[in-house]
């Protein structure tokens, strides 16, 4: 009778809370499954990475305006100042070019265009020299092979100047060749015919340091050619191909501006104001072509007030009244650089911290979602495995409930 009454309870309540409970474990087990599954296929796709935009640099503070020198300024001053020129000589290494390719026609032309322009029945174009016999004249006579003999040059032909130009200026294609003359030619044609040679001499005598180095400063000679025709020396040719040729940077672009500007000068002052700019870019301006031609500009508009002949020797004095009265314009220029490079310089510094702090970010999301998807997976797993145990667990619950009313129902029929 009482182990009736207990079964009685078990099978009303207690087998009932447990199922309520086990299922309840199921629902969770299930839910987190659902969950972790979730929270895997988020982590299968990549973070999004933040994006750093880099802000505009700000507008540089304009320079102040230079102070000019007033006419009267320049006239009364009586400061004589010193201009010395540098000079330099460029030899070059002559070497035998044996590059042979289809543009030796092109080359050949170029060459009859200069031999027009300085022909070769008039001036010596093959090398002059004599023969020397190291082992004796007599093994020459005899075996005729160049091992025993020398051929010596006293005077270089026009010939062997280009080849040694060449060689200089690394021009080793038969094109590169011919662009070479035809910037030689450009000079040499604008030279007055009685000059040609003599011009010749100068261009090949100084040699630039590569190909596109002599075609700039060929070119830049060109345009200013014109203004020198009443000269009679070519020194000027001489001095602008010097200075291209040590100045790499600034060469052309200084001949080009002597080029815009020499013929507002006086034609019997040229000479002089050339070697006053040249003298002045090193001397005055330590090299600064800008400022140079800052100056100068200002000075030309001073021109229709200064006596011809007097030009040249006021220029001198002009750059040095002109830097003495914007000492302070300088000084704010060199603030303005310096605050405007530091300012470049906090932006860029700003912009690689925040693009590191961006990729740090990247990387701790993707790290982040690397562990959750090993934990997901785990609890995947964890509650597969659970739903699996507590199905089975209730199964066989079910199995002994169902075990128990049979016996009861057989109980109750034997009775």
């Amino acid at each position: 009778m009482k182990t009736n009454y207990f079964s009685k309870i078990e099978n009303k309540y207690v087998f009932n809370v447990s199922l309520i409970v086990w299922h309840l474990f199921i629902m969770i087990a299930t839910l987190s499954v659902l969950i972790s599954l979730a929270i895997v296929l988020w982590s299968v796709f990549p973070p999004s990475e933040r994006t750093v935009v880099k802000n505009p640099y700000p507008e540089k503070i304009a320079y102040p305006e230079p102070v000019k020198v007033g006419i009267d300024e320049l006239i009364t001053e009586k400061k004589e100042t010193e201009i010395k020129e540098h000079r330099e000589e460029q030899a070059a290494k002559p070497t035998e070019d044996k590059v042979i390719d289809e543009n030796k026609d092109a080359f050949e032309q170029s060459l009859e265009k200069l031999k027009l322009l300085v022909p070769p029945e008039n001036y010596s174009w093959q090398s002059t020299g004599y023969w020397t016999y190291p082992y004796g004249k007599r093994y020459w006579d005899v075996y005729k092979k160049e091992e025993y003999r020398r051929w010596v040059v006293n005077k270089k032909g026009i010939n062997e100047l280009i080849s040694d130009y060449f060689v200089s200026v690394g021009a080793n294609s038969y094109m590169q060749k011919s662009n070479v003359v035809n910037r030689i030619t450009m000079v040499i044609e604008k030279t007055q015919e009685s000059k040609r040679f003599q011009a010749l001499g100068v261009v090949l005598s100084i040699t630039p340091r590569n190909i596109d180095h002599s075609g700039a400063i060929l070119t830049s000679v060109s345009k200013t050619i014109d203004h020198f025709q009443h000269i009679e020396n070519i020194d000027y040719l001489q001095k602008m191909i010097a200075f291209g040729t040590r100045n790499p940077g600034d060469g052309a672009n200084f001949i080009d501006y002597v080029s815009q500007i020499i013929h507002k000068f006086d034609k019997d002052s040229r000479t002089d104001i050339l070697d006053k700019l040249i003298g002045s870019y090193y001397n005055v301006f330590n090299q600064n072509l800008k400022k140079l031609t800052e100056a100068t500009d200002l000075y030309i508009n001073l021109l229709n007030n200064i006596e011809s002949e007097k030009q040249a020797e006021l220029l001198s004095k002009y750059y040095i009244k002109y830097l003495e009265k914007n000492s302070d314009r300088e000084n704010t220029i060199y603030r303005i650089d310096q605050e405007y490079a530091a300012q470049i310089a906090a932006m860029d510094t700003k912009f690689i911290n925040e693009k590191t702090k961006a990729e740090l970010e990247f990387e701790a999301k993707n790290i982040l979602k690397r562990s959750l998807r090993q934990k997901a997976l785990l609890g995947v797993a964890s509650g597969i495995l659970i739903v699996v145990l507590i199905g089975t667990f209730l199964t066989f619950l079910s199995i002994q409930r169902t075990v128990c009313r049979i016996e009861e129902h057989i109980s109750k029929e034997k009775k």
